[in-house]
């Protein structure tokens, strides 16, 4: 079975708004509401089946696994790659952009993986991601469509889940 990684930005990405990169309590509100919060259950729950779920972040590591586990989404996510120290989340997009694609890099020689989805909200991160081979990366919730993330995650699982179980 290939090894399938589904690799998610956050801030605007898995949540709907921006964090700053920092913790600000409201966990329910920045995953959009219930509603919203259980469809990303439920696709993270069927994706978790057959595929290996990372988050890679501009923001604190630390925050943004205190926003998964008030949420109950922190079982779904392998790892979480993200800052340490708040002054590292300064820097410019596309300085950005190029720390996503090294640590996508990373992530492909650490894991061996063949098939790597990668999902973000700023389009100068996956148009770096794709420049780095990294082909399967998707431009999502631009221009406050938030469901598209579910949407194309729910696709996503209807394909990976079906071939690799």
């Amino acid at each position: 079975i290939a090894m399938v990684l589904v690799i998610l930005d956050f801030d605007g990405t898995l949540i709907v708004r921006h964090t700053g990169g920092i913790y600000r309590g409201d966990a329910l509100g920045f995953f959009g509401g219930a509603a919203r919060l259980a469809e990303l259950r439920r696709v993270l729950a069927r994706l978790h089946q057959c595929a290996t779920l990372y988050i890679v972040s501009r923001g604190l590591s630390s925050s943004v696994q205190r926003y998964l586990r008030e949420a109950g989404l922190s079982a779904y996510f392998g790892r979480i790659y993200g800052v340490e120290r708040a002054e590292q989340i300064a820097g410019s997009e596309t300085a950005w952009a190029n720390i996503k694609a090294r640590t996508l890099d990373s992530i492909r020689r650490e894991t061996g993986a063949h098939q790597i989805h990668f999902y973000d909200d700023t389009a100068v991160n996956v148009q770096i991601a794709r420049a780095h081979g990294f082909s399967d990366s998707h431009i999502v919730n631009n221009k406050n469509d938030h469901e598209s993330l579910i949407a194309q995650l729910q696709s996503l699982a209807r394909m990976v889940c079906r071939f690799n179980m």
